[in-house]
């Protein structure tokens, strides 16, 4: 999938049934990201040759973060209100 912060984007992959995600840590771009969570955009099935999705929005917590290794597993939570929200057509 394609995930996408304020400051930054990066691909990851859902690593359990729970919502536990596996990224990079320059992924989280902003520095309040990987202390205390965010509100990321992902785009679901972002593969070569397929159609791309629209993103849906919700809060990711980190769990994990190695800046030298440069990997964070992060934590999805459905954004405020429930489902996730897509993110408005311009």
């Amino acid at each position: 999938m394609r995930i996408e912060t304020a400051t930054a984007s990066g691909t990851g992959s859902f690593i359990s049934s729970s919502g536990m995600l596996l990224t990079n840590n320059h992924v989280l771009g902003a520095p309040v990201c990987p202390l205390e969570g965010c509100a990321i955009w992902l785009s679901l099935e972002h593969q070569r040759g397929e159609a791309p999705q629209d993103p849906v929005l919700a809060f990711a917590v980190p769990q994990a973060v190695d800046l030298g290794l440069d990997i964070a597993t992060l934590q999805v939570y459905q954004a405020q209100g429930g489902e996730c929200s897509r993110r408005p057509t311009s």
